[in-house]
């Protein structure tokens, strides 16, 4: 199962969450629950818009497919960084989001 880090902010009376590592999954909702479920659609739809073209672009190209996954140990230096990274950030910008609630959206 591959990994994503969702990162969230308040933003008004808006939880903007976004997908580190995906550019373009991106959601806007009322509540933090809400966001992380729209999060994960909008990438789950980047993901099968950006698979199909590229597999389209490879027909009769001879290309090997493979499933490819990150260890575990890699998610967690990454995930570390992340946390580390939006302390950082909502201390800078007063976000109302606190550390726990954070820590639970990385997970």
């Amino acid at each position: 199962m591959e990994s994503f880090t969702a990162v969230f902010t308040q933003d008004g009376d808006w939880v903007v969450g976004w997908v580190e590592e995906m550019p373009g999954a991106v959601a806007q909702e009322r509540t933090l629950d809400e966001a992380r479920v729209s999060l994960r659609e909008a990438l789950k739809d980047v993901l099968a818009a950006n698979r199909e073209p590229a597999r389209e672009a490879g027909e009769g190209h001879g290309l090997l497919r493979e499933p490819m996954t990150i260890g575990a140990d890699v998610v967690t230096a990454v995930a570390k960084r992340v946390i580390a990274r939006e302390r950082l950030h909502c201390s800078v910008v007063g976000s109302d989001l606190d550390e726990a609630e954070i820590e639970s959206a990385m997970a």
